[in-house]
């Protein structure tokens, strides 16, 4: 599994194409080659994403209050433009990635839509920084652009030529890793635009990825040639490695695991999510290295017989899963809270505006 300097454009065959479009003109743009016009193709479920990056530990906070669905922000609806509440930069954020635009709850209330960013061909995975920072990855555009928190306007906007889907921030170096529709992973370190390019040749492509307390990346995806033949596998790139490693599970399940799924890190463990036959789980994997031994299973039940699809992100966050979930056999999505590590019937819900499942979710926590 080779690692290379600069860009390196996939060679994987598409499953449908799609017309690509061209990035846009933004001020403090950084690419590490032009964006043209091209071919694209992805015939992913809405669950694409990303993983995102854990904010907070399993704290003891009360639950979310009640969550109705206002209308706030009517003003700006129609628009078409970016916009956000001057309340929202002494919140706590919650951003959730629709398509063409990326929806902002206050966190943990999440009674009204406190921003709305748009401009995007399709918005996948979003990973937050500890200084609250967000990152967007558009796949259609092959861009990743940086908002600051509450922000309305990208602060940086980077290039990936390799269809950026999922990403995560490395809360040691604050390198941001960005899980590609390829056989690659592209790193970029802070203010850089040129990544270091870390590709699985045996991939068919990554998703989700995270970074735990030390440094160490994992990636999570599909291994195989060709559709029909892949095979969900977790990578490992170590700290300071130049390498990408097949991370290998003990105990039961062991490797047979359906969907790549979400990845996090709760601080102790890292957190990985697979579609079951009917209800999602998500695997704690400790002892990590080489070798990682999946030491607890937690099942989540969508409320009102919903369901949740496989390749579903999701955040920790003081002691709650935050994840979404389809609403009966609708297009519709919302949003729920389940204890962790219990698990089990969610706590809370609430309503996201508009069709398609969320690509990503995270977590923004107000700078202090």
């Amino acid at each position: 599994m080779a690692v290379t300097e600069g860009h390196r454009v996939s060679t994987r065959a598409r499953k449908a194409l799609v017309p690509g479009a061209v990035g846009r003109a933004n001020p403090e743009t950084v690419s590490s080659s032009s964006i043209g016009n091209k071919m694209k193709s992805r015939s992913l479920c809405y669950a694409l994403s990303i993983g995102v990056a854990m904010l907070g530990g399993c704290g003891g906070s009360q639950p979310p209050t009640a969550m109705p669905q206002t209308s706030a922000g009517a003003t700006h609806a129609g628009s078409g433009e970016s916009w956000m509440l001057p309340e929202a930069k002494s919140k706590d954020l919650l951003y959730v990635s629709k398509l063409t635009r990326v929806l902002v709850y206050a966190y943990p209330t999440a009674k009204k839509v406190v921003g709305n960013l748009t401009g995007f061909d399709d918005a996948s995975g979003l990973c937050s920084d500890r200084s609250g920072d967000v990152w967007v990855t558009d796949f259609q555009k092959s861009q990743v652009s940086e908002y600051a928190h509450g922000g309305t306007e990208p602060i940086a906007v980077l290039s990936d030529e390799n269809d950026p889907i999922g990403c995560a921030v490395d809360p040691k170096s604050g390198d941001l890793a960005v899980a590609n529709y390829a056989d690659n992973v592209s790193i970029y370190a802070p203010g850089s635009g040129n990544p270091i390019i870390y590709t699985a040749p045996d991939f068919y492509f990554m998703e989700f990825c995270s970074y735990d307390g030390s440094g160490n990346l994992f990636i999570d995806g599909y291994r195989g040639t060709h559709e029909g033949h892949e095979r969900s596998t977790i990578l490992e790139l170590s700290y300071g490695g130049t390498r990408l490693q097949r991370f290998k599970l003990e105990g039961r399940p062991r490797t047979k695991l359906r969907f790549p799924g979400g990845m996090q890190w709760d601080g102790k463990s890292l957190v990985v999510g697979y579609a079951g036959k009917y209800d999602s789980e998500l695997y704690r994997i400790s002892n990590l290295g080489r070798f990682g031994k999946i030491t607890k299973r937690v099942t989540l039940t969508a409320p009102d017989g919903g369901f949740i699809p496989g390749e579903a992100p999701f955040v920790l966050y003081k002691g709650y899963i935050i994840g979404a979930y389809n609403v009966g056999t609708t297009q519709i999505s919302n949003i729920a809270f389940w204890p962790y590590p219990g698990g089990g019937a969610a706590i809370k819900e609430f309503k996201v505006r508009g069709k398609y499942y969320p690509a990503g979710l995270a977590l923004s926590v107000a700078p202090n």
